[in-house]
């Protein structure tokens, strides 16, 4: 059953095209309204396809999570501290990553996770991160996307070659 007051519709456009045409939809008699973004499967997504609202929203989670790693880091140890990173931060950067990951906005969830790092390890906001996220065996935001689109390309490296295969065939016939 789709329930139309949670129903929306989005027209998605470049910056070029700011009006487009919004042709009415309707479904059982009710119009289904359209919105510059919406959450879908949590992740959230804009009409021009950017990924600032998700961004945002993560930001604001995950700086709940550094807040309470921050607050448990005396009463804790590292190996706690570590799983609990795991299974709250890293999960919430992880879902969705391998769309809003190559996007120049995720530089404040880097940021976020060095202030993780720093929390873990007790070490002053200063401090490179380089060692300690080697030290703690933690990825960064950088490396989890990569790791996330390299297990992606493998399970479907059957479907990835037959798209280049396809590109091939269609670039030699221009």
């Amino acid at each position: 059953m789709i329930n139309t007051g949670k129903t929306v519709a989005i027209l998605y456009h470049t910056r070029q095209s700011k009006f487009p045409m919004k042709p009415k939809i309707t479904y059982r008699n009710t119009d289904i309204a359209y919105k510059s973004d919406a959450k879908f499967l949590g992740t959230h997504i804009t009409k021009n396809l950017k990924w600032t609202t998700h961004i945002r929203i993560l930001r604001q989670q995950l700086s709940k999570v550094c807040y309470i790693i921050k607050s448990v880091q005396r009463i804790m140890g590292l190996g706690m501290i570590r799983s609990f990173n795991h299974s709250k931060f890293e999960s919430l950067v992880r879902y969705g990553i391998i769309f809003w990951g190559a996007d120049n906005e995720n530089i404040p969830i880097f940021k976020l996770q060095k202030r993780v790092i720093w929390s873990m390890c007790g070490a002053g906001t200063g401090t490179f991160c380089r060692q300690l996220f080697q030290y703690c065996k933690i990825l960064t935001v950088t490396s989890l996307y990569v790791f996330e689109a390299l297990c992606f390309l493998k399970k479907y490296k059957s479907s990835v070659h037959k798209i280049n295969r396809y590109m091939i065939i269609i670039q030699g016939q221009i």
